[in-house]
């Protein structure tokens, strides 16, 4: 497992990066909780077959969605 201090410290980074409006406390706590129960911050594939990546689990259809709404 990747140490959750410098998992915490990269996901803060890049909230910072993406604008204050994503740099809350409460928005960086969210970020960093999820990774730690969908992934464990062990796996960036899911488990089995399916099709989610990266420590968060997101999978393409998600994210393709998520990026056009923004």
């Amino acid at each position: 497992m990747i140490s959750i201090s410098q998992m915490k410290s990269l996901v803060s980074d890049t909230c910072l990066k993406m604008g204050e409006k994503y740099a809350s406390k409460e928005a960086i706590e969210l970020v960093l909780a999820t990774g730690i129960v969908e992934s464990r911050y062990e796996y960036l594939r899911q488990m089995g077959d399916g099709p989610a990546r990266s420590f968060w689990q997101v999978e393409s259809a998600t994210a393709l969605s998520l990026l056009q709404r923004s």
